[in-house]
């Protein structure tokens, strides 16, 4: 059981500035040095490039739109027949419309500032939960190509568009050991089930 003192506090990182760190060798960062849960987050905020000129803005947004959340499939076993559902979460399906609504908001730089603020108040949806002895590591193994980041790649994803949320469970002797693996998995399969996220094969 965690220590009635611990106080769960999550941190994120652009999976991006983790990808740099690693190229750069630079020091990792301390929040990332332990162990606990972790979620692939998708990331809505356009970083300050996209959001300066209006043409890259609206480029953002529309890749953005059209960028699924990711796929969930459904085995179906009834009676004589089997099969899958799938569900595509996240799709757009924006009449031309609405399209032409979202770019024409982009021109003026008042009204990007105020989509970027609403942007920055929703979290986005969760891709992937995991758990780790060690969250660093975790991101390596991530970023030097696990099953789960190539299935994200291939979904159209890049480093950009997803954030490392981390929530560092307290410190103990040995993070690999059975107990302490046990209550992250526990935590994780937890996660994985309430949040829904997609890319997450094997809850727990």
């Amino acid at each position: 059981m965690p220590p009635k003192r611990w106080k769960p506090e999550w941190v994120s990182y652009p999976m991006a500035e983790l990808e740099h760190f690693l190229e750069t060798s630079a020091s990792d960062p301390d929040d990332l040095q332990g162990h606990g849960v972790y979620f692939l987050r998708r990331r809505l905020v356009p970083y300050n490039a996209h959001t300066r000129d209006p043409i890259r803005f609206a480029a953002y947004l529309e890749r953005q739109l059209n960028l699924g959340n990711g796929r969930i499939d459904i085995p179906v076993g009834k009676h004589y027949v089997k099969g899958e559902i799938a569900l595509q979460l996240g799709v757009s399906d924006l009449t031309a419309a609405q399209q032409e609504s979202i770019d024409t908001a982009t021109w003026a730089p008042a009204d990007r500032r105020t989509i970027v603020k609403a942007l920055q108040s929703a979290p986005g949806p969760v891709l992937y939960c995991g758990e780790t002895s060690h969250f660093i590591t975790r991101v390596k193994q991530h970023l030097n190509g696990s099953i789960v980041w190539k299935k994200l790649l291939a979904a159209g994803f890049t480093p950009e568009d997803i954030n490392f949320e981390a929530l560092p469970f307290p410190a103990v002797d040995d993070p690999a050991s059975p107990q302490a693996t046990r209550l992250r998995r526990t935590v994780e399969r937890i996660l994985a089930q309430l949040t829904t996220a997609p890319f997450t094969s094997r809850p727990g």
